[in-house]
């Protein structure tokens, strides 16, 4: 009875890999899976030069990360320190718009709190949120949120780094 179990065992352990393998594309002979990446040359996309860090102007209560995502997209992060323990976060999806503006529509609002350093607790606020990120001639950037409407009328200007500190 324990040999019967044992060469059971030994015979699943042996088949359930094999029939992964076989199971996934491009791994049986002679059926070769060709992925074919596209391309996009963001360096050529005028809003590639708002990727990076954006720091309120007048103090450092919020920070503004964009980054490229997809063709055309750009992945945006907005952290805004609502005291000692607890951050507000932004995350979004934007595309642009018009010359100097972003615009986003999936926009989830977080309350994240700290608590020894490390997030104890995420709180989500709202989801499918609205809003704009414009920059001026003067390389400024603005973020209109349709929700909360905490940003109206803060300028935020480009930094060479994230500011440092945390928590």
């Amino acid at each position: 009875m324990i040999l019967k179990r044992i060469v059971s065992t030994a015979a699943i352990l042996i088949m359930i890999p094999t029939g992964l393998a076989f199971a996934m594309p491009g791994t049986v002979p002679g059926t070769a899976v060709e992925f074919k990446a596209e391309t996009y040359d963001y360096t050529k996309d005028a809003f590639f030069s708002w990727c990076g860090w954006w720091g309120e102007k007048a103090a450092d209560r919020a920070m503004i990360t964009i980054t490229t995502g997809e063709k055309g997209w750009y992945g945006v992060e907005i952290c805004w320190r609502r005291n000692a323990s607890q951050v507000d976060m932004w995350t979004m999806s934007a595309e642009p718009a018009g010359k100097d503006v972003m615009e986003y529509k999936d926009c989830i609002h977080s309350l994240l709190t700290y608590k020894d350093g490390a997030i104890d607790k995420e709180e989500i606020l709202y989801k499918n949120g609205t809003g704009a990120i414009t920059v001026n001639s003067a390389k400024e950037m603005t973020w209109r949120d349709d929700q909360d409407h905490i940003a109206d009328k803060i300028v935020y200007v480009k930094l060479n780094r994230p500011l440092g500190g945390g928590l």
